[in-house]
């Protein structure tokens, strides 16, 4: 309010002002056009005094004339009369006489000429001080209300910028607050997905109330990430391998001999193909018996037959890990239907039996009642809450652990046994119905196993141990 006042205060007083500018610029405006007509006026008195002072001398000149011509007329007459009489005096002293006032008369002329002259000389001063007062002036209140309205324009300018400023701030500011919402949306809608997924998870894997933690959607999220970057690289690494061995194929074809090769000659830099070999050995009768001859065929055999002992054990590798792993699948399979009942599961859907007993509403208390654990320990309570503060962000605090459980589970191919062994090992101490027997059996099964798919049978064994240690646990339970 006492901006308002400010601001109508002074509007009055530049009204007040502006009234009395336009008033004394009228009445200057006035004056000045009074002086005008006035110096017109004089100048055209001015004119009327010139021509007569011209009239006046232009008589005076020939009077001056006549005057001079009849003193000439009598001097001639003194010189012919030779005396002088009192007449002739009389008349000389008459002209004198008149031509004296004539040059007195002509003098006051002049003296009033001039002296008129001085008064317009002294008029058209003051005038001209007066003008030039009333122009400094003019220019001067010019100069403010120039300064003034330049500075009323500035001032505009700037509150129309000013007033622009404000109205994109305000839009920006709606802008943001709309991000804000949507982004608070999306953060609800992402909670809720990792809450219903993480309790779809712990169901499929029966976790306990007890290690709810272990079980995280972000940690699985960024071990598939690295999984599928490995897998990349793998088949990278798998299409330089098969150029590698295209182009030493190529090299090969281009050293091997083409038609019927002869026994016991320089065939050391030789290669041979199936075909070439098979017609070797069918026509091995024919073959002459030098021991160059036999030592090649000697050579060629044990070739051969360690080609067939390779063949041989990849051949029973793989037919025992496909006897394990079709054993194993079908006792999980066995498993899930006794664990999940057979009924149960023709009568439900898959995403019916993992949402059961899921309330949406405890995804914030979950939230805040949960603490990330790692191997080394458990987080603190100023740690716990950073992690929820940015859990809406991407749940980044989950990533570090998730790397872990990455780099945890990586194996060399030359310690892989006795991992899975020791591994067995704790779990023998936790679950007493493994023996040491199967620990054995299942450690020499895995050995030949790539370790990540080594890793993954490692694990179904393990929690499949735990199922039945438990489920044993509860029986007896039940029983006593």
């Amino acid at each position: 309010m006492s901006e308002q006042a400010r601001g109508g205060h002074s509007s009055s007083i530049l009204g007040e002002h502006i009234e009395n500018y336009n008033i004394e610029s009228s009445a200057l405006h006035r004056k000045l056009q009074s002086k005008v007509e006035a110096l017109n006026i004089m100048r055209n008195e001015l004119e009327k005094y010139r021509t007569e002072r011209d009239q006046f001398k232009l008589m005076a000149e020939t009077l001056q004339l006549r005057y001079s011509a009849i003193k000439r007329n009598s001097d001639f007459c003194v010189s012919l009369g030779g005396n002088s009489s009192v007449a002739t005096l009389l008349t000389d002293a008459r002209e004198k006489n008149m031509k004296l006032t004539t040059e007195l008369e002509a003098a006051k002329q002049k003296l009033a000429e001039v002296q008129g002259d001085m008064e317009l000389l002294r008029v058209k001063n003051a005038e001209l001080l007066q003008s030039n007062k009333l122009r400094k002036a003019s220019v001067t209140d010019g100069r403010e209300e120039l300064s003034w309205k330049a500075e009323r324009a500035n001032f505009i300018a700037s509150l129309e910028s000013l007033k622009k400023k404000n109205a994109q701030l305000a839009f920006d500011l709606k802008a943001l607050l709309d991000e804000k919402e949507e982004a608070i949306t999306e953060r609800e809608s992402y909670k809720c997905k990792a809450h219903r997924l993480n309790h779809e998870l712990m169901l499929a894997l029966k976790v306990n109330e007890s290690h709810k933690n272990i079980v995280d959607i972000d940690a699985l999220v960024v071990e598939n990430k690295f999984l599928q970057e490995k897998l990349s690289n793998c088949e990278s690494e798998l299409d330089q391998t098969q150029a590698a061995a295209n182009r030493y194929k190529n090299m090969l074809d281009s050293k091997r001999k083409k038609g019927i090769i002869k026994l016991g000659t320089n065939t050391a830099d030789n290669i041979m193909s199936h075909k070439q070999v098979k017609m070797i050995l069918e026509n091995g009768a024919d073959l002459p018996t030098k021991t160059e001859t036999i030592a090649d065929l000697k050579s060629l055999c044990l070739a051969l037959l360690d080609n067939l002992n390779d063949k041989n054990v990849a051949l029973s590798h793989q037919k025992r890990t496909n006897k394990i792993l079709a054993s194993r699948i079908a006792e999980l399979d066995r498993r899930l239907q006794i664990t999940m009942g057979q009924n149960e599961a023709s009568s439900f859907s898959p995403s019916q039996i993992l949402l059961s007993g899921y309330t949406p509403s405890t995804v914030d208390i979950e939230q805040k009642s949960s603490n990330v654990t790692d191997d080394s320990g458990t987080m603190s309570s100023d740690e716990s809450n950073k992690t929820s503060q940015v859990f809406d962000d991407g749940m980044e605090s989950l990533s570090s652990d998730s790397n872990r459980s990455i780099i945890s589970s990586e194996y060399e191919n030359a310690g892989l046994s006795s991992d899975i062994s020791s591994m067995y090992a704790l779990n023998n101490a936790q679950c007493a119905l493994v023996s040491n027997d199967i620990i054995k059996e299942r450690a020499d099964d895995l050995k030949d196993l790539p370790s990540e798919l080594a890793d993954m049978v490692h694990k179904a064994l393990r929690d499949l141990d735990s199922k039945e240690s438990q489920e044993s646990s509860a029986e007896g339970e039940s029983g006593h």
